[in-house]
């Protein structure tokens, strides 16, 4: 009755890279990894070749980008870009009647010239990517089939049934491929909708943008009669050929008239169900289905992201120019979140707002250019003239635009439209930098595992984390068998995933695992020293910091009331671990999820404290409630050397805030509780912010008349005497902070550094800095500083007297 041990450790793992993406490439690394035939002993195949699945969505790219720029810090956009292009896409595959994987090419066409676009430069096109390689086999598929598009309409032939297997305790339930066809790939989700984007062609816009000289000249090349060109342009650009242009013209190529023509309409996500009836499609999205019988080999998904990678194509060399070190996760987090980019380009308008949310309005400024452009395209690839001219294919497009790229999807309407105002901060976006830790019941039936599964899969959701900020760890009560730590007395849980930065690896982590039934679930004391323990070592590793994650735990204990008359000695072993994980992380809050609130109530540090019961609603409602109370934990400020008041100048914190987002820090009283006199110092810079100070509640913010505005470049202090006056370090109140980005200016747009320890999330981020004066956690300071003014005050009083 356990949880198979997986440990996907947070994207951390290291394997070789895979190189260039040729046909023999693709045919020796990726199909063998990425698209396996079924094992000859019938072992089940699993969706797209990942072991330990990741869902395909934009945040999950965004992540894996991430972890490349982490150990790539210096690679530049265009290389970067580069790497993920030549790395990972190899479009228009298909099966064969024998089960072998080709490639589809329209008839008719000759793409000599077209190949070469996204890089004219032999000599750049053929070679290997330089960069150091962190992903594992299980992501590489992911960003695989994140990246190569193709439409697969139906199953490869096989002897065997392609399955993929998604077990139960009790209950064993095949999904089985055979029926998911026809499916698109290369798509990813945007918000969880169904409003799926090509992602190869957003890269490969972005890619050929940077690139200077895109135009070629068409009256060089023979074939094209300068009768077809007359009255048109003679340039194409490079870049609307590799974006818009190629998916109108070839989505209505009239040699593939009745076989591969026209636009796939958005399908749907589907992944394998928890046991029979629990969908997870909303939750770890894996694979795009289409409707039955689709033949097209583009789709509304290709529109979309050919759209993207055209208005981010236009403008990516400025936003370059202005950031030297901007990377491709801060450009498409900020163009797919709210905030969009404010940037120049004279075909758009100007200045304009670029924007996923607002794509329609931008493609129809280029409308007339866009036309020109697929009309040269067209004369470009044709082998043959007949069909000139060709009216019916940009008809085609304008009968379908409206559809494709208006926002009729009501949870991306909602997203796009939701205005915040400065003067309401409880409804801004909380991006407070947390270590989540939750742990697994796995004692409990089949249907209250599946619960907890459930709801933590829509909580990881939810959470906002990443690289530089948020991470979440997914243990179960489960003790790790180990005769060292029995002996030492360490109890180690088992872990389904270590501090994932990733949504979607935590979502999918925790609700695709199987299960056996080896080892039992712990005593329940036990579970309590692991969490304490855990805690412990992650704190020593971080003691050199001056600010760290918060830390919040999410305990699921859904055991009956035992009601017995007097406490057992297990009650009793697990009162007392209670009240040492208390004492050791009195800054740690605890957030029980138990078949009742009275049930658990014990777990929290006190009735205020929040507790939810598991079973009582529906598991995106319990996830939606969990996650509005942890989002107003607070990250931490520390100061390790205040007992010795070392480098007190030197312990700076830097950071950022985004705009019209709302972070919470606590300074805990342990650093300052023997202070006198002690200042808090907040600075801005590349735009402004709002910082607020309550003693009484963790969300100062809420209590406007603490609040400060920080100008940019400015700083504020705040000023606390004798803090902790007739209390101790346990007893004395935290220092809260909440700090609040306002809107974003043209300044902050493109300055946002990186630091020595963290990294700018989005372009329009505004940085802070947070410095102290007199944060004493020893008495011996405060005393040496009560002597220092006797002594001054004696020295001012004997001078005093001399001189009158």
């Amino acid at each position: 009755m356990i949880v198979r041990f997986l440990l996907i450790a947070g994207f951390c793992l290291i394997s070789p890279s895979w190189g260039f993406m040729t046909g023999e490439e693709f045919e020796n690394t990726i199909e063998p990894r990425c698209f396996p035939k079924p094992d000859p002993e019938g072992k089940p195949l699993i969706i797209n070749g990942q072991e330990e699945p990741l869902a395909q969505t934009i945040e999950n790219f965004i992540a894996l980008v991430e972890k490349f720029e982490a150990v790539n810090p210096n690679i530049g956009l265009q290389n970067e870009l580069f790497y993920f292009i030549r790395s990972y896409t190899y479009d228009n595959i298909q099966f064969n009647r024998l089960g072998d994987i080709v490639r589809w090419e329209p008839k008719e066409v000759n793409f000599d010239e077209v190949n070469t676009f996204w890089e004219p430069e032999e000599s750049i096109r053929y070679r290997r990517p330089e960069a150091d390689d962190p992903f594992t086999d299980d992501e590489k598929c992911s960003l695989f089939h994140m990246i190569s598009h193709s439409i697969i309409r139906m199953p490869r032939s096989t002897d065997a049934q392609r399955s993929y297997t998604n077990e139960s305790r009790d209950l064993n339930h095949d999904f089985n491929l055979n029926n998911q066809y026809p499916m698109e790939q290369g798509v990813v989700a945007i918000l969880g909708t169904n409003l799926a984007v090509e992602l190869g062609r957003v890269l490969r816009g972005m890619y050929v943008g940077l690139q200077s000289n895109r135009r070629v000249d068409l009256s060089g090349i023979p074939r094209i009669s300068s009768t077809l060109l007359e009255g048109h342009q003679k340039e194409i650009d490079r870049l609307y050929a590799v974006t818009l242009s190629e998916v109108i013209a070839l989505s209505n190529w009239r040699p593939e008239v009745g076989s591969r023509e026209k636009l796939a309409q958005d399908g749907y996500w589907v992944s394998a169900p928890i046991g029979m009836n629990d969908d997870t499609s909303n939750i770890c999205p894996q694979i795009y289905r289409l409707k039955a019988n689709e033949s097209a080999a583009f789709s509304y998904s290709s529109m979309r992201g050919a759209a993207d990678g055209l208005i981010l194509g236009k403008i990516v060399d400025s936003i370059s120019a202005n950031n030297l070190k901007v990377k491709l996760s801060q450009i498409l987090r900020q163009y797919y979140g709210r905030g969009g980019i404010f940037e120049s380009d004279a075909e758009l308008g100007g200045t304009v707002w670029a924007s996923f949310c607002n794509r329609d309005q931008l493609i129809s400024t280029i409308e007339e250019t866009l036309k020109e452009q697929t009309y040269l395209y067209q004369l470009l690839v044709a082998k043959s003239y007949k069909y000139f001219p060709d009216s019916f294919t940009w008809d085609y497009y304008l009968s379908q635009r409206s559809g494709i790229f208006s926002i009729y999807n009501t949870v991306v309407r909602d997203y796009c439209s939701k205005q915040y105002a400065l003067d309401k901060p409880e409804n801004f976006p909380k991006e407070t930098p947390l270590d989540i830790i939750a742990v697994l019941d796995t004692s409990q039936t089949n249907e209250y595992i599946r619960k907890q599964q459930l709801i933590l899969g829509h909580f990881a959701n939810k959470v906002d984390l990443r690289y530089s900020g948020s991470r979440m760890t997914i243990l179960t009560d489960q003790r790790v068998p180990s005769v060292g730590n029995s002996a030492s007395g360490t109890v180690v849980l088992k872990t389904i995933v270590k501090d994932a930065f990733s949504s979607a690896c935590a979502a999918c982590a925790v609700t695709q695992i199987t299960w056996d039934d080896e080892t039992p679930s712990a005593p329940e004391d036990d579970v309590i020293i692991g969490i304490n323990q855990y805690l412990q070592a992650r704190k020593a590793n971080k003691t050199d910091k001056n600010g760290v994650n918060g830390q919040v735990v999410i305990y699921f204990n859904l055991e009956e009331d035992q009601k017995n008359a007097r406490p057992t000695p297990l009650q009793t072993r697990v009162e007392k671990a209670l009240i040492d994980l208390r004492h050791n992380h009195i800054e740690v809050p605890i957030y029980p999820l138990g078949r009742s609130t009275n049930l658990v109530k014990k777990y929290a540090r006190n009735d205020g404290t929040f507790v939810l019961s598991a079973i009582d609603e529906l598991e995106h409602v319990i996830a939606r409630k969990l996650f509005d109370r942890i989002s107003h934990a607070p990250a931490i400020l520390q100061y390790p050397d205040c007992s010795e008041r070392r480098n007190e100048k030197n312990a700076v914190f830097e950071y950022f805030v985004s705009p019209s987002a709302v972070q919470h820090w606590s300074m805990p009283a342990k650093y300052f509780y023997k202070s006198i006199n002690m200042k808090i110092t907040f600075e801005s810079k590349y735009g402004p912010i709002r910082v607020c100070h309550n003693r009484a509640t963790p969300d100062p913010e809420l209590q406007k008349v603490s609040c400060e505005e920080i100008p940019s470049g400015q700083r504020k202090d705040f000023v606390n005497t004798n803090p902790c006056k007739d209390f101790d370090a346990l007893s004395c109140s935290p220092l809260y902070f909440s700090v609040i980005g306002v809107n974003a200016t043209t300044e902050s747009q493109s300055n946002c550094m990186d630091t020595s320890d963290t990294n700018c999330r989005t372009l329009d981020q505004t940085y802070f800095k947070v410095t102290h004066e007199g944060v004493r956690c020893s008495g011996s300071a405060a005393i040496m500083g009560n002597v220092a003014l006797l002594l001054l005050g004696i020295f001012l009083l004997s001078f005093l007297s001399k001189k009158y």
